[in-house]
């Protein structure tokens, strides 16, 4: 996951990045470092494989929460 994704990530899940970019600037580094926090692991600002492991498991999670095609998808194939 490169860094314009892990900004996109974070903005969706309601962290207040500024618009993506490809830039792990300070802001960044302080928003996953509170999303690590969040998600009580090391809170360290790297953006290492438990991080991005946590942000595409949380961004699934709100897929199956909002997207009501995906919800109803899932549900028939499940059939």
């Amino acid at each position: 996951m490169d860094v314009y994704t892990t900004e996109c990530s974070l903005k969706l899940l309601k962290y207040n990045v500024d618009t993506p970019d490809f830039t792990l600037d300070k802001k960044t580094f302080a928003v996953i470092m509170k999303f690590q926090k969040d998600s009580k692991v090391g809170s360290y600002g790297v953006l290492d494989f438990t991080t991005q492991k946590l942000l595409n498991k949380q961004l699934d999670t709100l897929k199956q929460k909002q997207d009501a095609v995906y919800v109803k998808a899932v549900e028939v194939l499940a059939n």
